[in-house]
């Protein structure tokens, strides 16, 4: 069968080139998606089981060859190997080998802020050693459609990737777990405005306008911090001495009539998005601040809740009242810009939400 158990280990042959590895101390395996793992449906029957004199299990595909002996521990490097394809050779892969950043082809990178130059990027999938292992453990997962802490019981959630040179279908197997992948809007490929700057409506105007005159194409203009109040803000944790960043008020003396603004944008076929780090969430200033508290069924006397992406109805209420007025007014989409990160570098909610282990 597919998947196959044996004892509190449970291995799920995704393809050839992938095996999903878990290990559950009360056998309760997670089949709900992850923010990482959105598909459970497909599944392979290529491969092979067999069980040795000694009582190892050994499954096998055409990519590699999953070792395990059930002494009722989670995966380690007495009990658990993997031997994967590398050319004409066999290599071995131990639970404990990390990534090699040194033979890796790079991913993302965190942040472009204050780099000029090369520089080093994250772990990507794709690696000239042949293999790749993501960490989903104790990351949360997807429950009626909203996140939940995962059970502490579940131990280990990995995911191997033996792939040798084939590149190809090292990203088709991501697919199969993470999703596919959808073409970008066409608008999003093309040219962008965005500066760290206060600017007023009819600078925005301006810069519209020099854009046209010199026959230079403009598809995106994004609203940096400047759009929403900043000075009003009284309470937070802020960002570089400064509680202004996050906010949902427009600055009404740089933009007294933000709608019309954008309706002008969009008769010109500008899309528009504002910048957001909603780390502080709505607080006392917001012109909201009243209705939002009472959707809470609290009092705007009682002190302002910290941002929680963990509870819906903070959520529900937070999208209700900080995004959907701006949404209705003709924003396309928000910059999340988290800025908080040295401090906070999980979501408050959710342990591990904002890091998957490449």
């Amino acid at each position: 069968t597919n998947p196959i158990v044996l004892g509190n280990a449970r291995f799920t042959i995704i393809a050839p080139e992938l095996v999903r590895l878990e290990y559950a101390i009360d056998k309760k395996f997670v089949d709900e998606p992850t923010l990482f793992a959105v598909n459970r449906d497909i599944k392979s029957d290529n491969f092979t089981v067999t069980t040795t004199k000694k009582g190892w299990t050994h499954i096998t595909t055409s990519r590699m060859r999953v070792e395990y002996f059930n002494d009722g521990f989670p995966f380690g490097p007495t009990n658990f190997r993997i031997f994967y394809k590398k050319g004409s050779e066999e290599k071995r892969f131990m639970i404990y080998q990390k990534n090699n950043t040194k033979t890796n082809l790079g991913g993302a990178v965190q942040t472009l802020d204050g780099k000029n130059g090369p520089i080093v990027v994250d772990n990507g999938l794709l690696s000239l050693d042949g293999w790749f292992i993501i960490h989903d453990d104790y990351k949360p997962v997807l429950k009626n459609g909203w996140i939940e802490n995962r059970a502490k019981e579940s131990v280990m959630d990995r995911y191997f990737f033996a792939y040798d040179k084939d590149f190809k279908a090292a990203l088709k197997a991501l697919t199969y777990i993470s999703g596919k992948v959808p073409l970008p809007r066409k608008y999003a490929l093309g040219t962008w405005y965005c500066r760290w700057w206060d600017y007023s409506e009819d600078e925005y105007r301006q810069i519209v306008k020099e854009y046209k005159e010199h026959d230079f194409p403009l598809d995106i203009i994004v609203f940096d911090m400047g759009w929403h109040t900043q000075k009003d803000a009284i309470e937070g944790t802020g960002h570089a001495g400064n509680k202004g960043w996050t906010g949902y008020s427009w600055n009404k003396k740089l933009f007294p009539n933000p709608s019309k603004l954008i309706r002008e944008f969009k008769n010109e076929h500008i899309y528009v998005a504002l910048n957001d780090h909603p780390h502080d969430g709505i607080r006392s200033h917001e012109t909201s601040y009243k209705s939002f508290m009472n959707s809470l069924g609290k009092s705007p006397k009682d002190p302002t809740p910290l941002f929680d992406a963990g509870d819906p109805i903070y959520m529900k209420s937070f999208f209700k009242y900080a995004l959907e007025p701006n949404e209705n007014m003709g924003v396309d989409f928000w910059w999340l810009d988290w800025q908080q990160d040295s401090l906070y570098p999980f979501v408050r909610g959710v342990y591990g939400l904002t890091h998957l282990e490449w």
